[in-house]
C-alpha cells in the first residue's frame, strides 16, 4: 500500500506486517517503507505484481518497487531514483519481517532514463518468481536470477 500522513498526505510504499489473529482487532508488527510521494509498486497496477513463497515457517515475499526521492513540498511529483525487487521475509513463528537485500533494476541517473520509466521500465508490467533457492526478476524485458 501507500504511507500517508494524517492529514491525509499520500507518502511512499508501504509493506506492513499485521497480526489478524484477532479480526476485530488487527496489530501492525512491522513496517517498512520505500521512498516519498510518488513511489510505486507493482501491486499499484496488478494483483500479480507480488510474488510470496513459503518454506515451512517463513514465507519469502518479492515486490517490484520504483522509488521517488523528490523531496517533501517538490513541484516534480515523478522524479524517480531507481527501481528494483524489494526482498522481505516473514517469519510465522517468530511474527517479523527481515529485510534481504533488493536487486537493483535500474538507476533513473538522467532524464532520459526517466523518461522510459513508462516504457521498458514501467514497474507495473515487472515480475518475479521463485524457484527453491532461486529468484527470477523481469525487469525492462532483461531477466536476473539470483540466489534468494
Amino acid at each position: 500500500g501507500k504511507d500517508a500522513s494524517s492529514t491525509g498526505l499520500v507518502g511512499g510504499v508501504k509493506v506492513a506486517l499485521l497480526d489478524v489473529a484477532d479480526p476485530a482487532n488487527p496489530k501492525e508488527l512491522a513496517t517498512r517503507l520505500y521512498g516519498k510521494a510518488g513511489s510505486a509498486s507493482a501491486l499499484d497496477s496488478s494483483r500479480h505484481g507480488i510474488n510470496l513463497f513459503k518454506q515451512g515457517s517463513t514465507t519469502r515475499v518479492a515486490l517490484p518497487v520504483r522509488i521517488n526521492e523528490a523531496a517533501t513540498g517538490s513541484t516534480s511529483w515523478f522524479d524517480p531514483s531507481s527501481q528494483g525487487l524489494v526482498r522481505l521475509e516473514v517469519n510465522h513463528t517468530t511474527r517479523t519481517l527481515a529485510d534481504k537485500p533488493t536487486i537493483a533494476g535500474i538507476f533513473f541517473a538522467t532524464e532520459a532514463l526517466r523518461q522510459q520509466a513508462y516504457g521498458a521500465y514501467d514497474v507495473g508490467q515487472e515480475r518475479s518468481v521463485q524457484i527453491g533457492a532461486h529468484v527470477y526478476y523481469l525487469s525492462g524485458g532483461m531477466l536476473r536470477g539470483e540466489a534468494w
